[in-house]
């Protein structure tokens, strides 16, 4: 049986031009451009800083955003690798009929539809190495029928249906390695008679059954091992797949796992109902996930009622696509979610609960929680946020609760909080806050009940004179916030403290002046003491003799 090794595969660069062509070649520039005198839809230009040579155009690294738009119209090998394109339009192959190969390595977020039309005489696509975390819907190598090797690998994909990748009918090699995949359609496998090779390693499958395929790699998967692995049971492979869940099967081999042990909830059940299953039919709850109805029963997701999504402790890298658009409450924590990407949660307007504790999550896009006007509580705590712009919370108009402790955060920018006039409970317990503006904290100042600040360094400083005036009008601070500095308030609890120890000697003022702009002047060097403009560092000899 052949296999072909993508890995291993290379663009074999042609070293000899056509004699015709050689002279209009510019070997020591950095473009060539063949046929300048012809005008023929550019079909003999080259682009701009791009080696153009025997029907091969060689753009690669050149920190491109688009497809250059003057590819040549005979071209059969195109490699755009290594550039930093992050879409691909419906017209950046028109025209383009003789393409045989396209190449990789982007940050590819998104397809629009047809793009890939003019290309009939494709043969090999690799898309591996980009950000792309769904397909278009419609068919993307629908016109693609000679289409054999196709790589997706090192993506972000979610579920692969039917209606996404069917039309090539003579696919040899599909990988799909180190994506995030849940779902993958058996549906469109049987339409490729002859694939020999599909590599899944290092995903999250739930796979429906693949009768068809004749090689199959599946290494380094979560395997949640219930009814719908029963298939994978009777096939030579399951010696491969070692269960991740339920925790009773945690580790044992496949193999090693009986039939009964296999064993579905009535949700589950519901998904593998009939011989029809297909990915598309789960796109509105990821196969990791559990979705059901508002009170506890199961129903259709589909219909509009409202659903709660279940996806803690799930291994997740990121947030997944393809969510119900009813979602109320979408629980996300105790995950491996590292950043928070633009719109990851605008498809879900009705979302009053999100739940994010206890990741990993260092960035967030200020674009993140767009469009989540009806959201009440955000759970944020428990992750490694350092700084989290000005913008981030704008959407959220109806928010009441907001939790941020155990984080990282070395300060909050004017700004932050515009918008959120009904916050009821603000936690920053635990952080790295050093000091707040009254303007940064002033859109809070009319709802909040319970605010939360203890254990952040604070700088007991004239600049946060305001902080003592609410708290003694308003007892909000219920967690015991102490003073850190400076030496004469350090361990002082604000709320006890009088307005008047709050003040500034010589230039202390500027240490927290740029709070709002995440600007602090530099601190007192440990292990010496500072008050107002003294540093005292005589420890440091103690220390040292």
């Amino acid at each position: 049986m052949f296999l072909f090794s993508l890995a291993s595969a290379a663009l074999i660069i042609p070293l000899l031009i056509n004699s015709r062509k050689s002279e209009q070649v510019n070997r020591g520039g950095n473009s060539s451009i063949f046929g300048s005198q012809i005008n023929q839809k550019q079909k003999f230009s080259c682009p701009k800083n791009c080696f153009c040579a025997h029907s091969t155009v060689i753009c690669k690294g050149l920190g491109l955003e688009r497809v250059p738009k003057t590819i040549p119209n005979d071209t059969t090998k195109l490699d755009l690798q290594g550039n930093r394109i992050t879409k691909l339009y419906f017209d950046d192959f028109i025209g383009l009929t003789d393409l045989r190969t396209l190449l990789r390595d982007n940050l590819i977020q998104e397809i629009e539809n047809n793009v890939f039309e003019d290309l009939q005489a494709l043969e090999r696509l690799k898309l591996d190495k980009n950000r792309l975390r769904s397909l278009p819907a419609n068919g993307l190598f629908k016109f693609n029928k000679l289409l054999r090797r196709l790589d997706l690998s090192q993506n972000e994909l979610w579920t692969i249906s039917t209606e996404q990748i069917i039309g090539p009918t003579e696919l040899v090699t599909l990988n799909l390695d180190r994506n995030q995949l849940h779902c993958l359609d058996s549906l469109s496998l049987n339409h490729w008679p002859s694939l020999e090779q599909l590599t899944l390693s290092s995903n999250e499958l739930d796979l429906a059954s693949l009768p068809k395929l004749r090689t199959l790699k599946l290494g380094d998967n979560p395997w949640n091992c219930d009814c719908r692995m029963r298939w994978l049971k009777r096939l030579k492979v399951a010696n491969q797949i070692r269960c991740y869940r339920p925790s009773y099967l945690f580790s044992r081999s496949l193999d090693k796992v009986s039939l009964k042990q296999l064993k579905c909830s009535g949700l589950e059940k519901r998904g593998v109902t009939g011989s029809k299953r297909t990915c598309r039919q789960m796109d509105g709850c990821p196969s990791v996930c559990t979705c059901t109805q508002v009170g506890g029963n199961v129903s259709d997701i589909n219909n509009g009622v409202d659903v709660v999504v279940d996806c803690h402790d799930r291994q997740l890298r990121s947030v997944p696509v393809g969510l119900p658009q009813n979602t109320v409450e979408l629980r996300l924590e105790q995950n491996r979610i590292t950043q928070l990407d633009a719109n990851s949660f605008s498809h879900m307007p009705k979302l009053v609960r999100l739940d994010l504790s206890k990741n990993n999550i260092i960035s967030a896009h200020p674009e993140t929680f767009k469009g989540l006007k009806q959201l009440n509580s955000l759970m944020l705590y428990s992750n490694n946020l350092t700084d989290m712009g000005d913008q981030l919370f704008k959407d959220l108009n109806s928010l009441q609760v907001l939790l941020l402790n155990g984080n990282k955060l070395k300060c909050l920018r004017d700004g932050i909080f515009v918008g959120l006039g009904h916050l009821r409970l603000l936690s920053l317990y635990d952080n790295n806050i050093k000091s707040i503006t009254e303007a940064t904290f002033s859109p809070l100042k009319n709802s909040l009940q319970i605010l939360h600040l203890a254990k952040n360094p604070l700088i007991c400083d004239c600049n946060l004179q305001w902080l003592v005036k609410l708290l003694r009008s308003r007892p909000l601070e219920t967690s015991g916030a102490r003073c850190a500095s400076p030496t004469r308030m350090e361990r002082r609890r604000v709320v006890t403290s009088s307005v008047e120890q709050f003040k500034c000697l010589g230039i202390e003022s500027l240490v927290t002046a740029g709070a709002g702009k995440c600007l602090l002047d530099n601190e007192c060097p440990e292990p010496c003491k500072c008050n107002g403009t003294v540093v005292d560092c005589r420890l440091v000899d103690i220390l040292n003799s």
